[in-house]
């Protein structure tokens, strides 16, 4: 009898060569290892005010408030949440809690207040920093915990001034023993598909996802120093917290902060500061699109656009990149002529926010012909390109990126999403069966790689403000070892619960969600295919589209839109756009559609909450996946 071999499983790799990472250090010493080079360059824009903090200035900031934690006796493992919109102080918080070995948990601040007690309380957090006007959301939390309250504006009654920490000595900061895989960031899944989760992101896995797509001869992502990337996306998200903040710090380029998204602001900065990087969401594509103000400005410097947190059709982004001066598909390369962003300061010198002892962004000269540069800089026109990739939380978060963001691009295929990022692997199985399946295949997305959140099974539980020591081999969901092995298996994969491809150039192709597919009278209906058609009315922002329980068909589609601003389309009237290109049932139900302040659908708790009243079964799932959105980037 002859020896039986086991079938050699198929995964994919990315074209690029991997590349050496150096992962074993805190994420700090690796954002900042060129500050000798762009000390003086500016790093943080703070869109409101002009204010510019330069590269010295954001490091010893970070320092020094960090020094502030210690001060209140914020240590190793333990937990501050960043209850912020964007701001300097997000920023600066962000890196306090990881020079000082501690977790920073991010946390909406458009929460309800039982939301973020919850979050807070499943955390252990510790400190929580915020606004004014979000205190009385965690001033009884706080008071029940004992929980000590920071606020970036003021100083309410019982809470402390964020400059209090700045105001520390960054001497007197104790060297933290930080171990590469002690937890530094435990941002929250939206719960799409059951309680929101704690996602524990280590050193490692966040410097290996940063060197993914921005390191190497040819990185993936080709930021350097000269861009001025737009942070108009939430940072308490992670792909803007990754892809943007730290991606933009790893590379000494300008980071130009939103507060908040507003299309005239967006559109008015994005000529002031002559961005060249734009990370955005599908819905602020559409608002752009759509918005008479675009003719208006200047935004010839755009050279890259990423698209995150949703997908988006082929129609959106082509209308998308016809707003755009000079649109070019396919490449991705740097202006012709490098420029500085030293000279994007819209505030005189004396008025720009420091904070160091000796050396600040002052003491540098202004520049004498400031004007004559915009105009300059106003007259240049740089060839755009947009392109999409995807990723989860989970995944830390990228998976895959489209190839021509590369410095050194490749051809790419429209409505893809890229190969898998360098240093990682990725492979398709069978739903049922689990087996690798090859080229052209459709199946569940896996991704395996240091910058997943990691599955081991834990050690003994101890308390949660301690995200070290024996709880450093507990990865994955925070406190949840049941969720972390239903969505990493025994082997390091990450399963992602999406159906997809990869087609016989390693591109991959998302097809739909994992458990999704409608069953109309035995017939497969995707989701997605409808969204994507209902998303083509002029009148429709939006769309998300649920299975219901029917006793004649099986199953019908349920769509929940959004109305454009103003929009007073009927239900009627959708019904007959649709009809007209495609079979619908008599029973096809327009709802209004509820959507994360991510700008995420909430499709899979839509489906939950609307078909659990009609007695549905098919919309409740046999293991909790996590997040499901095929985030393009």
């Amino acid at each position: 009898m002859g020896s039986y071999s086991m079938p050699e499983e198929t995964t994919f790799r990315s074209k690029l060569p991997d590349i050496d990472i150096n992962n074993r250090r805190p994420l700090h010493a690796y954002c900042f290892e060129r500050l000798a080079d762009f000390a003086d360059r500016p790093c943080i824009i703070d869109g409101a005010s002009g204010a510019v903090m330069s590269y010295a200035d954001v490091d010893i900031a970070a320092r020094r408030a960090a020094a502030g934690l210690h001060r209140l006796g914020v240590g190793r493992g333990q937990v501050i949440m960043i209850l912020l919109r964007n701001s300097p102080e997000f920023v600066l918080a962000f890196l306090a809690a990881s020079h000082r070995g501690a977790v920073a948990t991010t946390a909406n601040p458009f929460y309800t207040p039982a939301e973020i007690h919850k979050q807070a309380a499943a955390s252990g957090a510790r400190v929580i920093v915020t606004e004014s006007c979000y205190v009385d959301k965690v001033r009884e939390l706080a008071q029940e915990r004992g929980v000590t309250i920071v606020c970036v504006d003021g100083a309410p009654e019982g809470c402390r001034h964020f400059s209090e920490l700045l105001a520390a000595d960054e001497r007197d900061l104790p060297e933290a023993d930080i171990d590469p895989d002690d937890v530094v960031a435990l941002p929250y899944s939206s719960g799409t598909t059951g309680l929101p989760k704690g996602v524990m992101l280590t050193h490692r896995s966040l410097i290996t996802s940063v060197a993914q797509q921005v390191d190497g001869d040819n990185p993936n992502l080709y930021f350097y120093e000269e861009d001025v990337l737009l942070c108009v996306l939430p940072l308490f998200h992670i792909y803007s917290l990754n892809s943007v903040l730290l991606c933009g710090l790893r590379v000494g380029a300008a980071i130009l902060i939103m507060r908040k998204f507003e299309i005239s602001a967006m559109l008015e900065l994005v000529q002031r500061y002559r961005v060249t990087v734009a990370p955005l969401v599908p819905p602020i594509v559409l608002d752009f699109v759509k918005s008479p103000l675009v003719d208006s400005y200047d935004l010839s410097s755009i050279r890259t656009v990423m698209s995150g947190a949703a997908p988006m059709g082929k129609e959106l982004e082509d209308k998308f990149m016809a707003k755009l001066p000079n649109a070019t598909l396919g490449q991705v390369r740097p202006p012709p002529t490098p420029f500085s962003p030293h000279s994007y300061s819209s505030v005189p010198m004396n008025q720009v926010h420091h904070v160091r002892r000796s050396t600040s962004l002052c003491s540098r000269p202004p520049h004498t012909n400031l004007t004559h540069k915009f105009e300059e800089l106003n007259t240049r026109r740089y060839p755009t390109s947009m392109f999409q990739g995807y990723g989860m939380t989970e995944a830390g978060p990228v998976l895959s990126m489209c190839l021509a963001f590369a410095k050194e691009p490749f051809p790419v295929k429209s409505g893809a999403c890229g190969t898998v990022v360098r240093n990682a692997e990725l492979k398709i199985v069978d739903p049922v069966t689990g087996a690798s399946l090859g080229h052209n295949q459709r199946g569940e997305i896996c991704i395996r790689g240091a910058q997943i959140m990691k599955g081991e099974i834990p050690t003994p539980q101890i308390a949660p403000p301690k995200l070290c020591s024996s709880f450093r081999r507990h990865y994955g969901y925070l406190n949840d070892p049941e969720a972390t092995r239903n969505t990493i298996d025994k082997e390091g994969w990450l399963h992602t619960g999406d159906i997809g491809l990869v087609d016989d150039d390693d591109e991959i192709f998302i097809v739909d969600r994992l458990k999704e597919i409608i069953k109309y009278k035995g017939f497969q209906v995707a989701p997605a295919e409808l969204e994507a058609l209902l998303i083509t009315h002029h009148d429709i922002a939006d769309a998300a589209v649920v299975p219901m329980k029917d006793e004649l068909a099986g199953e019908v589609p349920v769509a929940f839109v959004v109305r454009c601003n103003g929009s007073q389309v009927t239900e009627e009237e959708i019904k007959q756009y649709v009809s007209k290109q495609v079979e619908i049932p008599e029973r096809f139900t327009y709802k209004q559609i509820p959507w994360t302040i991510h700008h995420e659908s909430l499709t899979n708790h839509t489906s939950l909450r609307w078909c659990s009243t009609r007695g549905s079964t098919r919309c409740s799932s046999q293991r909790p996946f996590p997040r499901r959105h095929p985030a393009r980037y």
